[in-house]
């Protein structure tokens, strides 16, 4: 199986891309964060041909468990639970699939596109607790104003959701490992 690396816009170069290679029919995984479903949501109206969303890196399909956003695990997980005896089986080894590519679309050099971060700086922090305490200043008055209803979005800051609201000033903090 070959494997494109296109970049730029997803929902512009993705159609662009499938009409290239006269594709047929397109299958997606699900992808619920609100960005990656938009673009899907272009690409399935740019694309000229069929389009299908499956959810095939869950054992149990989300929206069978739940067609509601669930806002915590401990309400979710129970959900699955439920549905797990009725997807889980022993399934025997497949033949292999491998088949040659026969088209004429040109592989990219991922290692060309990945060299463009080759210089890209780590992130420097300062520690002490003269940092600690901006830090933290810098969460209540820029982060904490928005964390009731942008902490479940995924595409903004990670400060918001809630895993990640203490690894924001977790670095600050020695709780005696």
């Amino acid at each position: 199986m070959r494997i494109f690396l296109l970049t730029g816009d997803p929902s512009v170069e993705v159609p662009l891309f499938l009409q290239e290679l006269k594709i047929s029919l397109t299958i997606t995984d699900f992808d619920p964060p609100r960005q990656r479903s938009e673009w899907r949501t272009k690409v399935m109206e740019r694309c000229g041909s069929g389009f299908e969303e499956v959810d095939a890196h869950n054992i149990v399909p989300c929206l069978a468990a739940s067609p509601k956003q669930e806002f915590a695990a401990a309400t979710f997980r129970p959900r699955i639970e439920r549905h797990l005896p009725d997807r889980l089986e022993h399934l025997p080894p497949s033949p292999s699939q491998f088949k040659d590519w026969p088209g004429d679309a040109e592989t990219n050099d991922v290692s060309k596109i990945l060299d463009r971060y080759e210089n890209v700086a780590v992130d420097k922090w300062e520690g002490g607790s003269f940092h600690a305490d901006r830090t933290l200043g810098d969460f209540v008055r820029e982060r904490l104003p928005g964390y009731a209803e942008n902490r479940n979005d995924p595409n903004l800051n990670g400060a918001y959701r809630r895993f990640e609201v203490g690894a924001f000033v977790e670095k600050y903090f020695n709780p005696g490992r």
